[in-house]
């Protein structure tokens, strides 16, 4: 029969994960109570159309944020484990543990005094507000990307090097025509949960297009610095059901995408 400390233990296991279980589960709930029970409202389509059209700049900004964070994530992981001496592997791994720490409101400030300027004396035009959100996300997302490959990389099987290398591959070949291809699809959930990491961002990127505004840039936001501007500076009443529906869809992309990824690298087993 267990001991009482054994009993205690059990169930506050049990209650840690009903509870656990539940803030998911209440976040949903209070985000579609909200948000769909005042879709039937007259007063919801101007704020709806407003934040579709937020949603198809925020796609392509953190769809391209992800790809090229994603690629350097990968990059490092495989400089890192393949190919780089043991001195820039320490360099590679230091860097981009340093980069993953970094809190968001602190790349925010970086960015507000660093990139926007920078934007500014390097215009590109409408589209300067797209290229320096896209590059402040790919800074946030490359650590994820880095982390998962690092994972994968490290489950590939020696035998697999040991027999290229017998065939006559060098490293860089090894690398770049047997261990790459083996690991497209867990690349690929890689660079997917870059892009979920990416598309709540909110904090660096409303600190970045306030400071772009404020060099004469026009107002920008995406899905998730929208919703942070309307919570800082207060919802009407009438933007509340379409605010709801929005974070609704960010967390169900969120999750579809963390379901995927968690799916992919499960177990980590190599076959």
């Amino acid at each position: 029969m267990p001991s009482l400390p054994e009993r205690l233990f059990a169930a506050l296991t049990r209650a840690s994960a009903v509870v656990v279980a539940a803030v998911p589960l209440a976040v949903v709930g209070v985000l579609a109570w909200t948000g769909i029970g005042g879709a039937l409202a007259p007063h919801l389509a101007p704020p709806i159309v407003g934040l579709a059209q937020t949603a198809s700049f925020t796609l392509a900004v953190v769809a391209t944020a992800a790809i090229v964070g994603g690629a350097v994530g990968v990059g490092c992981a495989i400089a890192a484990e393949e190919l780089a001496p043991a001195a820039f592997r320490a360099a590679i791994e230091a860097a981009i543990g340093f980069l993953a720490a970094m809190p968001a409101v602190a790349i925010g400030w970086f960015a507000a005094y660093a990139v926007a300027p920078f934007s500014e004396a390097h215009s590109l035009g409408r589209a300067s507000q797209f290229v320096a959100a896209a590059v402040v996300l790919a800074a946030m997302t490359a650590p994820t990307a880095c982390g998962l490959v690092t994972r994968a990389l490290r489950r590939v099987p020696d035998a697999m090097r040991q027999a290229a290398g017998a065939a006559g591959a060098s490293r860089l070949q090894t690398t770049a025509l047997v261990i790459v291809p083996a690991l497209g699809r867990r690349i690929a959930a890689a660079v997917l949960a870059s892009f979920a990491r990416a598309i709540g961002e909110a904090t660096a990127l409303q600190m970045l297009f306030f400071a772009l505004y404020r060099h004469g840039f026009a107002p920008a936001s995406t899905t998730a610095s929208l919703l942070f501007e309307k919570a800082a500076f207060g919802l009407l009443a009438t933007t509340i059901p379409a605010a709801s529906l929005a974070a609704l869809a960010l967390l169900a992309v969120a999750a579809g995408c963390s379901i995927i990824v968690s799916r992919e690298y499960r177990g980590m087993q190599w076959a």
